[in-house]
């Protein structure tokens, strides 16, 4: 896990030599400025997993999925990733530490906004098949 704040880049000329940086913390409504990932979906929101749940960003504001308002195991997620289907893999880390990941990830699904329980087999964005260990 690093400590930061959010960064977002944004081309300005035709070279792509300049960016115009935009930081994001919790003043801007970031859930924390622990963060574990980063990740960007199909539509463009941007997903930052933190130690205080996970946001999404649409360019203007964060909305925040917790364990108190989307049920998740806990808010300390560990690590993100996405999937072919849009799909937001989340592992999550126990309660009051911060390396030791809980016993399996979930599969949170962008378009309704819910977790499911992991699933033995995933395609990533290449359409390639993954077995996790159990």
């Amino acid at each position: 896990m690093f400590f930061a704040a959010v960064g977002l880049a944004v081309m300005t000329n035709a070279q792509g030599h300049i960016a115009n940086i935009q930081q994001y913390t919790i003043e801007d409504g970031l859930a924390s400025n622990a963060i574990s990932g980063v990740v960007q979906d199909e539509g463009g929101f941007i997903w930052v997993a933190t130690r205080h749940g996970l946001n999404r960003f649409d360019g203007q504001q964060f909305k925040l999925y917790s364990k108190r308002s989307h049920h998740f195991p806990n808010n300390n997620i560990g690590s993100i990733a996405i999937d072919g289907k849009n799909n937001l893999w989340l592992t999550f880390l126990k309660p009051g530490d911060s390396f030791t990941p809980t016993d399996e990830p979930v599969v949170f699904n962008t378009l309704t906004e819910k977790y499911e329980p992991f699933l033995d087999v995933f395609k990533d964005e290449w359409d390639n098949d993954w077995q996790l260990p159990t």
